[in-house]
């Protein structure tokens, strides 16, 4: 009976010591996404939804300025086509695009700013974000050239390499 009792307990303080190192091994630790908001939220988030609408709406208030359509009609053509597709339709430069976008993106950080909606370090880091991408379009533009001129990448990849994927 003894030896039984002894059989018993061990195999209890074995899975016992098991689990417990299975408990440890798992346990959160020092990881960044731990408890409850370790997931992401599936589907647009309020934020996320009003930075959208901004993005786009100002969008078509630039595209409407440069092509001197209305809004309307510029807004129900990005509803038809990608922005790519519309920037041809209506013959606009991309970089002369992507200025005017740059110019009222900085209007908009900079009333915010003014508004309280964001402290003037976050609107510095927002411009350090926004010359950063510049300067990747910029180098990136140089190394595709380069790259066509000697030969090391083909038109094809050239143009892979300048698009981003649409989402």
């Amino acid at each position: 009976m003894k030896k039984f009792q002894a059989i018993a307990i061990g195999s209890v303080l074995v899975v016992g010591i098991v689990l417990a190192g299975m408990a440890l091994a798992a346990g959160s630790g020092d990881r960044p996404h731990r408890g409850p908001a370790k997931h992401r939220q599936h589907g647009d988030t309020l934020l996320t939804l009003l930075t959208k609408y901004q993005y786009k709406n100002l969008m078509v208030q630039t595209l409407a300025e440069i092509t001197g359509q209305s809004a309307e009609n510029v807004g129900l053509r990005l509803k038809e086509k990608r922005l790519r597709g519309v920037l041809e339709d209506y013959k606009v430069n991309r970089e002369d695009f992507r200025t005017a976008m740059r110019s009222k993106t900085i209007a908009m950080v900079k009333q915010a700013a003014v508004n309280g909606s964001i402290t003037t370090e976050q609107e510095k880091e927002i411009f350090a974000k926004m010359e950063k991408q510049v300067q990747r379009h910029a180098l990136m533009t140089q190394l595709i050239e380069k790259g066509l001129a000697d030969g090391t990448i083909t038109p094809e990849q050239a143009q892979m390499l300048e698009r981003k994927p649409s989402r």
